[in-house]
């Protein structure tokens, strides 16, 4: 809830800021996704953390807090490419393509965009965004699954995922 207002407000506030063209939509989401990334790079951290030994997720974030705080942002630069591009590509695409979709209806002529067109190019533009970032998670659980005891770089997640080829960087998918 709270990622999703945050990148929903975000990606409003950039919008109305920029220019009313594909770029600014671009723009918006690009900086939405990276604002996002602040929240999920350490939630993403602390559950990997919880998954991998078996322990509760308060437990996790205590004993991080306690011992290594800066932890929780373990993956930021793959997860700020994968929050940021992934944001720019679903809501930058999106609000283009529902723009395209609003017609106009009823008497007074206020526009609106069916259910099923929004539902078509919302689903097409989460998976095409998906497609495009799925590497960059790869990358950002490499680099957090070693918790305490490694800090990954994101060139070493880089030349891991890069090493198992394409099927590599879509492992889990």
């Amino acid at each position: 809830v709270v990622m999703n207002s945050v990148m929903f407000s975000v990606f409003g506030a950039v919008k109305a800021a920029v220019p009313d063209s594909p770029a600014g939509s671009l723009a918006a989401g690009l900086i939405s996704g990276f604002a996002t990334a602040c929240i999920s790079t350490p939630t993403d951290f602390v559950k990997i953390q919880a998954q991998l030994h078996g322990a509760r997720t308060l437990a996790v974030l205590r004993q991080v807090c306690r011992r290594h705080p800066c932890l929780l942002y373990q993956g930021h630069t793959a997860n700020l490419a994968r929050e940021g591009l992934f944001t720019m590509v679903y809501l930058g695409l999106y609000d283009r393509a529902a723009g395209l979709g609003t017609r106009r209806s009823g008497a007074d002529g206020d526009g609106g965009t069916s259910l099923g067109y929004a539902a078509a190019v919302s689903s097409a533009t989460g998976a095409a965004a998906w497609v495009v970032t799925y590497p960059f998670d790869t990358m950002k659980t490499l680099m957090q699954r070693g918790g305490t005891e490694t800090r990954a770089s994101f060139a070493r997640a880089f030349a891991e995922v890069a090493g198992r080829g394409v099927g590599g960087a879509y492992r889990g998918c």
